[in-house]
């Protein structure tokens, strides 16, 4: 079976969904959707965590985010 473009949900849609229904229609049908102080800091933080190149020590434990 093939599947439009429209028929297919986004794997974010499914999160947002699942957390609120609410901010789900307003991201997903009403297209509206307004940064803040937490979606920027979420950005930042998923871009920091995504990068090979940064490592860090905690405690004598190496933390990595990402492998090549």
């Amino acid at each position: 079976m093939i599947y439009s473009e429209d028929d297919i949900l986004m794997l974010s849609g499914i999160q947002h969904f699942a957390f609120c229904k609410r901010q789900w229609a307003l991201i997903h049908i009403e297209q509206l959707w307004a940064e803040n102080e937490r979606t920027v800091e979420g950005h930042f933080l998923h871009k920091r965590a995504d990068n090979p190149f940064i490592s860090e020590n905690r405690n004598g434990i190496r933390v990595a985010r990402a492998m090549l």
